[in-house]
């Protein structure tokens, strides 16, 4: 029997209020691979987390993605439109996309160009104009593929 394509393989959708427990449980294992422990470090975020895309989801401000496989939620990426100063005086709306994690047995299989498919879409239907996102040096070719241009950021911890 021939394999199935990758659209047959896995579904995309907004996450639900359930759903967005086992995105933290990502969350967390994207924190692991990267070398961090948010349970660790963060005590108690997992709630803060649920709550924080509730109330954007909610409010039309934001949006999690999720990816399954068999009805096992397997991948993740967030958006929020973002509230600053170019908002209110350009009247540019522009958004940012973070979490974009795929459990490594689901890789390379198109589920994260397919969530970041649907983010963009997402963002277009909410007239957004600029789309930034931090890529890790795996996540450099896929971006870039999409159309994602590098751009000089800095960060500063107080």
């Amino acid at each position: 029997m021939p394999e199935k394509s990758a659209d047959e393989q896995f579904q995309t959708a907004m996450a639900d209020c359930d759903q967005l427990v086992t995105v933290a449980q990502l969350r967390q294992d994207m924190a692991l691979e990267m070398g961090g422990d948010w349970d660790r470090d963060h005590p108690g975020w997992r709630a803060r987390f649920v709550e924080y895309f509730n109330v954007l989801q909610n409010k039309g401000q934001g949006q999690v993605l999720c990816a399954t496989v068999s009805g096992e939620v397997v991948a993740m990426a967030a958006v929020t439109i973002v509230e600053d100063y170019h908002s209110h005086t350009r009247g540019r709306n522009s958004a940012r996309i973070n979490m974009v994690y795929v459990q490594p047995a689901h890789r390379r299989r198109g589920i994260g160009r397919k969530l970041m498919q649907a983010a963009l879409d997402w963002l277009k239907e909410q007239h957004c104009e600029v789309v930034r996102l931090n890529a890790s040096e795996d996540g450099k070719r896929l971006y870039e593929s999409i159309g994602f241009k590098p751009r000089n950021e800095m960060e500063y911890f107080l």
